[in-house]
Formats: C-alpha cells, sequence, structure tokens
C-alpha cells in the first residue's frame, strides 16, 4: 500500500465545481420521430433483437438529427455501430 500511495501525484483534496448551465435549452417535440424507411424483415422472418435494435436506431438518427447512440458494449453485440456508419460525429 505504501508503494501504491506513493505513485499518486495528486494526493490532497479535490474541489470540484460544475458550473451551472448559462443557456436555456430549447424545447424539442419527439412526437413525430419517425425512422428514415420501413423495416425490410419479412413477416415471420427470424432475426435477432439486438441486429434489430442496432438498425433501427439507424435508422431514427438518420431521420432526427438529435438522435446519438452510447453503448458500453465493448466488443459491439448491440450492432450500435450502425449509427456511426450513417452518421459523422466528428467535427
Amino acid at each position: 500500500m505504501q508503494h501504491l500511495k506513493k505513485l499518486i501525484k495528486n494526493s490532497g483534496k479535490h474541489h470540484l465545481s460544475i458550473p451551472k448551465p448559462t443557456t436555456q435549452l430549447p424545447h424539442v417535440n419527439l412526437t413525430d420521430l419517425r425512422m428514415s424507411e420501413r423495416s425490410t424483415y419479412k413477416l415471420g422472418e427470424m432475426v435477432a433483437t439486438r441486429l434489430a435494435y442496432g438498425t433501427a436506431l439507424a435508422k431514427l438518427a438518420v431521420a432526427n438529427s438529435r438522435v446519438i447512440a452510447l453503448d458500453g458494449d465493448t466488443k459491439n453485440s448491440t450492432y450500435s455501430d450502425k449509427v456511426l456508419k450513417v452518421k459523422s460525429y466528428t467535427k
């Protein structure tokens, strides 16, 4: 423990302050949120839920610029990377 404590660069108290928002956020109406296109699945077709989720999320992102995707799954089993393929988040 002593060795590890010596490795800590800043062992003092951390004083974090979070500033209050300076602007009021605009009202957002999501009642008319639609997908960019209809589903291409056939009636009775077996599709993994995680694949359908990723596909639907990407279609929502194409149709609405306010849709973003955050995913903690490092192996991408949710297919949320489809959003990255249809939108560019880098500026």
